[in-house]
């Protein structure tokens, strides 16, 4: 895997959304949205003043270019500013190249902390009513869920209240695509979007936030389509290697 460093700089804003006022949109965090194309998370990500990591993948060495998978980057935590830190995980060839994950971590200053149930109600705010949550041993809110569908509409019932409960064992895309990737499993079928509060030092006061979207449908469509792709592309290389070899006409002394 390559990792290119991208130097930019702008001012690091919060909050922020896409999409026009009342319509069903996909859910966000920091203006960085699900289904968002890849230059216009790379210029959001400028624009929140972060020195952004463009991280690539070539499965053995047979493309010609490698491709981007991922960007990330982070903000130190300084003074009464929260440190912010973002991995983006991008969809791969032949399938557009938009936003597909997203895991964002906040981590707030001891002079600057919030209450747990303060940004519980930022997040109803922001995403509508949580569709599952679970408290802490005090009763703080400490994971909140919310299910959508491919457009951005809240999916509501006791089905989707048990499939927002299951649904929490993804991690950011690695750069390698031999994977099922849960092809047929109930949680890429969704749009799923999970807030973690911790409050380690002091009961019901976040020291961190912990934000992660995905959009199982995009993943559950480009993920097969990138390894068919790959297999093609690995065809290909070794048929170029053959022809070379023979266009150099190498003859061994028999």
């Amino acid at each position: 895997m390559n990792i290119v460093i991208l130097a930019l700089a702008g001012l690091f804003l919060l909050g922020g959304s896409v999409g026009n006022a009342g319509e069903p949109k996909l859910p966000d965090t920091l203006g960085i949205a699900l289904g968002m194309p890849v230059k216009d998370a790379v210029q959001r990500m400028k624009e929140l003043g972060l020195a952004i990591q463009a991280h690539e993948t070539n499965p053995s060495n047979i493309l010609e270019r490698p491709l981007l998978h991922e960007l990330s980057g982070s903000k130190a935590m300084t003074g009464s500013v929260s440190g912010e830190s973002l991995r983006v995980s991008i969809a791969t060839p032949p399938h557009s190249q938009v936003v597909w994950q997203i895991f964002r971590t906040s981590q707030f200053p001891e002079q600057a902390r919030p209450a747990s149930a303060t940004i519980l109600t930022s997040l109803r705010e922001k995403y509508g009513p949580e569709s599952w949550q679970e408290l802490d041993g005090a009763g703080h809110p400490r994971v909140v869920r919310w299910v959508f569908d491919e457009q951005g509409r809240a999916l509501t019932g006791e089905a989707n209240t048990m499939l927002a409960r299951g649904c929490n064992s993804y991690g950011p895309n690695n750069g390698t695509f031999n994977t099922p990737a849960g092809q047929r499993h109930p949680c890429y079928g969704i749009v799923h979007l999970e807030a973690k509060i911790s409050a380690q030092s002091k009961a019901g006061i976040a020291d961190l936030l912990e934000i992660k979207l995905m959009h199982g449908p995009i993943a559950r469509t480009f993920f097969p389509a990138t390894e068919a792709w790959l297999q093609e592309q690995h065809a290909k290389s070794a048929n170029r290697d053959v022809e070379r070899a023979k266009q150099q006409g190498v003859k061994p002394a028999l």
